[in-house]
């Protein structure tokens, strides 16, 4: 038996979309390939793996493995965990390379603002993999729904505020076309599977195809994240001079591309309401998070207005009708996420035929 643990492979070494899986999951395998590629980009002398975890596995698409490790380092072992990521059709060069830039750009971890990406730690060929370290910290999906929570929601429009006047060489863009194509793609499934709601969810796709045509396109497209949400950023707290400090570490920029700064925060916005819609709110803090979060990115923003986030907010609840429809145990909440964005929706509608 080896002496490094393997956890939560499930199907993943036989994901014949990702046979790069087989070795990178491969126990001594993996050691000698991370231990010769980090040694390219950390101060260390000598590398021992303990711990290989498979944390998301989508078949077909994409894998996220954690490698937790020790390094030698001027006589001393120091803990060091490293995420991997693996995508089908892709080698991690372009992965590796947007995270790279985010960090070139001022999203160190030294970044004086304490808005940073994870420090990317190069590719690994031989896996179709690229590295990045593993930041500490709760993700804000919990820390939102606190009594924390507003005070963390200012800080995440501030960084979205901040990503948004960055500048990175990509060409991807996305347009209110594609995100309605998108939407009607996911729309149409929910038909296809609820035939017992399908008017109604047709109803909403009209609807948004009418609040999304009505909104003016930006007049200069910013650098987006454009699968802004809770998950996907990590809040980590430090101790100064007896002060409390949050720091935020942005993850995930698989889909990042130039587009409608709006976009992100309505993102975020819809996934908070599709939240309390699953999990209640007893306490508002959720509630009180997004108008936070709504209100300091609009203040902050160079260019998104309230109406364009209103839109995208109901856009994303829209599509979180289909996502309710995929997961055995939001299923029992596909009606009530129906029922609020048709109130967005039908309020949108009656505000821009008064307006």
């Amino acid at each position: 038996m080896s002496r490094i643990a393997v956890e939560n492979v499930g199907d993943a070494q036989r994901d014949e979309s990702l046979p790069s899986l087989t070795e990178a999951l491969n126990p001594e395998l993996a050691e000698e390939e991370l231990g010769r590629r980090l040694s390219k980009q950390l101060p260390m002398e000598s590398f021992a793996l303990a711990r290989i975890a498979v944390l998301i596995h989508k078949p077909g698409r994409r894998c996220v493995i954690e490698y937790e490790a020790r390094c030698l380092n001027a006589g001393h072992w120091q803990p060091l965990t490293v995420i991997g990521k693996v995508r089908a059709k892709r080698f991690g060069n372009e992965g590796n390379r947007r995270q790279q830039s985010l960090w070139d750009a001022g999203l160190d971890a030294e970044s004086p603002r304490g808005i940073f990406v994870s420090q990317p730690l190069g590719t690994v060929p031989r896996f179709r993999m690229w590295l990045q370290r593993k930041t500490p910290g709760q993700l804000a999906t919990q820390v939102l729904k606190g009594p924390d929570g507003p005070e963390v929601a200012l800080r995440i429009a501030e960084a979205a505020a901040l990503l948004h006047t960055l500048e990175l060489d990509i060409e991807a863009q996305h347009t209110m076309d594609k995100e309605l194509e998108i939407l009607r793609s996911c729309l149409g499934h929910v038909c296809g599977t609820r035939p017992d709601l399908a008017h109604r969810v047709g109803e909403v796709m009209r609807a948004c195809e009418t609040v999304g045509r009505r909104l003016p396109a930006p007049a200069q497209p910013r650098l987006i994240h454009r699968d802004f949400y809770a998950d996907q950023v990590i809040v980590c707290e430090q101790q100064s001079n007896s002060a409390r400090l949050r720091r935020l570490c942005l993850l995930d920029f698989d889909l990042c591309c130039y587009g409608d700064p709006a976009l992100d925060i309505g993102n975020f916005a819809g996934h908070l309401i599709e939240q309390s819609l699953r999990e209640g709110d007893t306490h508002g803090w959720l509630d009180a998070s997004r108008n936070a979060m709504e209100r300091r990115f609009i203040e902050r923003s160079q260019d998104a207005t309230g109406p364009a986030v209103r839109t995208y907010t109901a856009l994303t609840l829209a599509r979180h009708i289909f996502l309710s429809t995929r997961f055995p145990l939001r299923r029992a909440f596909t009606e009530a996420i129906l029922e609020e964005t048709e109130r967005q929706l039908e309020a949108m509608i009656r505000e821009g035929a008064c307006s």
